[in-house]
This record gives structure tokens, C-alpha cells and sequence, in this order.
């Protein structure tokens, strides 16, 4: 049996997706009044300038900060248009003053405006190193956040070269970037960097590494991943991958235990899914839980059976040796295809089970539909040992119903259907045994009459 594959997540995370967390948060990690804002002169480490904020400034930055923070977009917006009108801003504080319009505007959704004012920011050269670092960060996201991919390279690069520590955000949003560049080896690396440098990382980083590494077949880095991604999220599509990864690991007790835990947690709710692992059991020679997951399946109506299911449920009783079980869903398949192997098999379990009459009912039909085929004739599409399969078809149903009329005694009829198949010719097995069927009857016929009184 082929391990089923699920060889990547469900395509690469879109741009919304990917920022989404970061975006959300982004006015309150860079609302730094306490570092930025001083009513003095203050000068960074490694970084020597006049950072000075006069008075009327301050509290004009103070209060529009305050309200940017309560998500008084409106009143942070007047304060803002009242500091730009003065005429006298030093260096530091019209860098403050644009830094302040940009999260106004990444605050009212308008991405692009707050990149052009965090660029606009940054030219000043103005601010600290740590303010100076923080907006080209940033920059960076909004950069991503309208698809300008480049630009949020160059700004990454840059920040990084300066960076001596990056968190694990850093390099998931580094990451982010290169696939949204199609860049997807590049990103490989700072996706890794992302979830090592966090005791428990994000969904969205875990899920970006593990369709890195599924891109490069790199099963056996997936497979932690995803075990983490299980165990902390239970997430239907985890466990598939996760069964198979494992299959493609060779692991396949592991590949059906996850996808049992799955089915008993109910999240296994496609049809799909559910033939999958059914025939994972019978893979592994569990054919009677095989049949309980195609069995509930179709009870819970989770499962619109076709001819296909009904026969890998009667396959699964047959071979958990539940003959009887097996009659209706083989009675189900043999009427979607009454000329098809289903009625065969059905009629040899009435015979073994010597119900002659439901046999005979079943060979008929099947014949039946053998002669109304468009086209009828007795060759047709051939089988391995060159022999027609519509005439192995016709031999075998003929064969099987003369068998079941002689066990039922009607010898008449019983040798009616053999000659039949000794002069229109079938298969060779069947034509033999047509010809011992076709002696024992007479045989039979000959006893009768000389023990007749």
C-alpha cells in the first residue's frame, strides 16, 4: 500500500496572514514616550546628536501619544495638524512629529500613508538609535503589509545590520518577506532562527517553518514541527500532514496512530479522509475497524456511498471473515454495477452460504446486464492471459449459475446453461468445467432413469 501524501500545508501564508499579529500590536510596542520624549537634551549610546524637545512639543506629542494609545484617532489627528503648523521645529522633534503621523495612519489601516512618514522619519536622522531602529522595523512591516517586497528587504537588511540581538519576530517576519519574494531557500534559515529562539513559538511561525521544510522534503525536520503543532493546537489539518510526514518516513504505525486519534477526537469529517484511513487499516490487517469507519461513515451520512465504498466495506467484513455482514453492502454494489465483480463475489458467498435461489437471482441479473450493454458481443477489452473480459464475465456468471441450479437440483436448467457455455465458448476454466458439470448431469440423469421402477 502507498503512504497517502500530503506533501505541503495549504499554500504559503498571504501577506495579511503573516502580519496580522504583528500589525495589531504595533502602536503599543513603539509609543516610547519615556525614551523618546525628553524635554532635554539626551544622547544614545554610540549615537551623539541633540535630541532635545521643547516645551510646547512635548506635551503636544505627549498628549497625541496618549491618544493614539485610547484609539482617539480623531483628536490625535487635530493635535497633530496644530504641531505641524508651527514653524519652529528643530531637527528631532519634526522627525518625532512624522514618526507620530505615521502610527496615525498604520493606526487608520492606511498602510502605504504611514510607510511615507516613517520614511520621511527616518531621513531626518534625528532620532536615537533605539527610535531610530525601532521605526525602520516598523517600516519594514508596513512595507510587507502593502506588498512592496523590496522595500522591506532593504529596510530588514539594514535593521539587521544594526541589530546585535534579534528576537525571534525578526527573523519570522525576515522569513515572511523572502517567500513573499518566492525567495523560499532564503527563508528557510530565518524560520528556523524564529521558532529556536522561543520556548513556545507562534502557530504562524511553526506553520511557515513546516511548509519550508515540506518544500524541500526535509520530512524528518517536519515531523517535530508537527508533532508540537498536534500537540498544542489539535488542529484537523496538523494531524494529516503529521500521518503523512510519517508515511513518507516509512513510519507507518505512526502515520495510522495519529489518524486514529484524530477519528476518536471527531475531526476527521470528509469522506475523503475517512476512506483514507479505512484503508490504512485494512493496510495493516485491521479489517474490522476498516469496517466500523466506513460503516459509521455512511450512518452518520458523512458518506454518500458510491459503488467504490460499498466494496471496500464488504473487502473489510470479508476479511475480518464476517461473511454475513458482508451480503448487503455486496448487494448494494452488484445494483450500481449488476454486470460488474461485486455481483460475482455476492453470488459465491450465497452459494457457499447454498442460498441457491438469491444466486440464481443475482447471476441472472448480472447476465442480464451483460446482454443490454451497448454493443453487446462477447469479446471486449482484454484481460492479462488475453482472454476478453466481457467473455470472462459472461463464462464465470454462467458457470456460477448453472452450479447454483444443479445444487438447487433443477438439472434440466442447470445443463441448458452448460451446454450453453460449451457452444458459444468461453473461457477456458469455464468451459472445462462446463464439460465436467455437462457429464455429471447426464450421469446423474442416466442413475435416475435406471433406478426408475
Amino acid at each position: 500500500m502507498t503512504a497517502t501524501r500530503l506533501p505541503r500545508s495549504n499554500g504559503w501564508p498571504t501577506v495579511r496572514a503573516v502580519l496580522g499579529a504583528l500589525l495589531t500590536t504595533m502602536l503599543g510596542a513603539t509609543v516610547l514616550l519615556a525614551t523618546v520624549l525628553q524635554p532635554h537634551e539626551a544622547c544614545a549610546a554610540g549615537r551623539p546628536g541633540n535630541y532635545t524637545v521643547g516645551e510646547y512639543a512635548y506635551r503636544k506629542l505627549e498628549k497625541i501619544h496618549e491618544l493614539l494609545a485610547a484609539e482617539q484617532l480623531s483628536g490625535a489627528g487635530e493635535l497633530l495638524d496644530q504641531l505641524a503648523g508651527r514653524s519652529k521645529l528643530n531637527p528631532h522633534e519634526t522627525a518625532l512629529l512624522y514618526q507620530a503621523r505615521g502610527y496615525l495612519s498604520s493606526a487608520l489601516g492606511d498602510y502605504a500613508a504611514a510607510a511615507l512618514w516613517f520614511d520621511k522619519c527616518l531621513a531626518q536622522d534625528a532620532l536615537p538609535e533605539s527610535a531610530m531602529l525601532n521605526t525602520r522595523y516598523n517600516l519594514a512591516q508596513l512595507h510587507l503589509a502593502t506588498e512592496n517586497f523590496g522595500k522591506a528587504l532593504a529596510a530588514l537588511e539594514q535593521w539587521f545590520e544594526q541589530t546585535d540581538r534579534p528576537a525571534g519576530s525578526a527573523w519570522y517576519l525576515l522569513a515572511a518577506v523572502y517567500v513573499q519574494l518566492e525567495r523560499h531557500a532564503d527563508a528557510l534559515e530565518p524560520a528556523r532562527h524564529a521558532v529556536q529562539l522561543s520556548k513556545t513559538p507562534a502557530r504562524s511561525w511553526l506553520e511557515l517553518l513546516v511548509s519550508l521544510e515540506l518544500e524541500q522534503q526535509r520530512y524528518g525536520a517536519a515531523a517535530p514541527l508537527l508533532e508540537e503543532l498536534v500537540q498544542r493546537f489539535a488542529r484537523k489539518r496538523y494531524f494529516l500532514q503529521l500521518s503523512a510526514v510519517y508515511g513518507e518516513l516509512g513510519r507507518h504505525d505512526d502515520a495510522l496512530a495519529i489518524e486514529q486519534v484524530a477519528w476518536e477526537a471527531g475531526l476527521l469529517d470528509r469522506a475523503p479522509e475517512l476512506r483514507r484511513l479505512a484503508r490504512r487499516y485494512l493496510y495493516h490487517d485491521l479489517p474490522w475497524i476498516a469496517a466500523r469507519v466506513v460503516d459509521n461513515a455512511i450512518t452518520d451520512k458523512v458518506l454518500d456511498p458510491g459503488l467504490d465504498d460499498w466494496q471496500l466495506l464488504a473487502d473489510s467484513y470479508l476479511l475480518a471473515r464476517e461473511s454475513e455482514r458482508a451480503l448487503v453492502p455486496l448487494e448494494k454494489a452488484a445494483a450500481l454495477e449488476p454486470a460488474g465483480p461485486p455481483a460475482l463475489q455476492l453470488a459465491r458467498l450465497y452459494i457457499a452460504g447454498e442460498r441457491w435461489r438469491d444466486a440464481e437471482r443475482v447471476l441472472r441479473g448480472c447476465l442480464a446486464a451483460l446482454d443490454s450493454e451497448p454493443g453487446h458481443t462477447r469479446d471486449g477489452e482484454r484481460d492479462n492471459d488475453d482472454t476478453p473480459a466481457r467473455s470472462r464475465q459472461w463464462s464465470t456468471a454462467s458457470l456460477l449459475l448453472g452450479i447454483s441450479l444443479a445444487s438447487d437440483e433443477r438439472l434440466g436448467e442447470a445443463l441448458k446453461v452448460f451446454e450453453q457455455i460449451e457452444r458459444e465458448g468461453g473461457d477456458s476454466t469455464a468451459l472445462d468445467d462446463a464439460r465436467r458439470w455437462t457429464a455429471h448431469i447426464s450421469a446423474e440423469k442416466n442413475a435416475q432413469l435406471l433406478n426408475k421402477p
